[in-house]
């Protein structure tokens, strides 16, 4: 099974929104986080470029098939909203990250800040979870 495959069904399986964030409210949460791998995080049409290389994955491909997860997540903002339970997302940036991981890293918080910024249960964003910058 192809990433992009294998990702989406897990996006279908594992997280349905609007029964998961109604579980939620009924549990009394008022806040959730969500982490974004960085990937899912950067504009396709702008281009940029990848540090990260591995013999056996397509980095770019891989990051195709996270824009996937942007649907879901709009999704769990639609729920968060109904439900009134906050979201912040979270940017899992590259550990050791070069120039390009760094330049990566300031435009998917920018591009995630620009989409759900209005939204009602927009909390914020985790600018430094992970980042590795000298």
């Amino acid at each position: 099974m192809g990433f992009k495959k294998h990702y989406n069904r897990n996006l279908v399986e594992w997280l349905n929104p609007d029964k998961t964030f109604a579980r939620l409210k009924r549990l009394g949460i008022n806040a959730v986080k969500i982490p974004l791998p960085e990937d899912m995080m950067l504009p396709l049409y702008q281009g940029f470029t990848f540090m990260t290389t591995h013999p056996k994955l397509k980095i770019e491909e891989m990051a195709k098939g996270y824009h996937d997860g942007l649907a879901m997540l709009d999704k769990a903002f639609d729920a968060g909203d109904k439900y009134q339970i906050g979201i912040y997302v979270s940017n899992y940036a590259r550990a050791h990250g070069k120039k390009y991981d760094q330049l990566n890293w300031i435009l998917g918080i920018k591009t995630i800040m620009e989409r759900y910024r209005k939204r009602k249960s927009f909390i914020g964003i985790d600018l430094i979870n992970q980042p590795m910058i000298d």
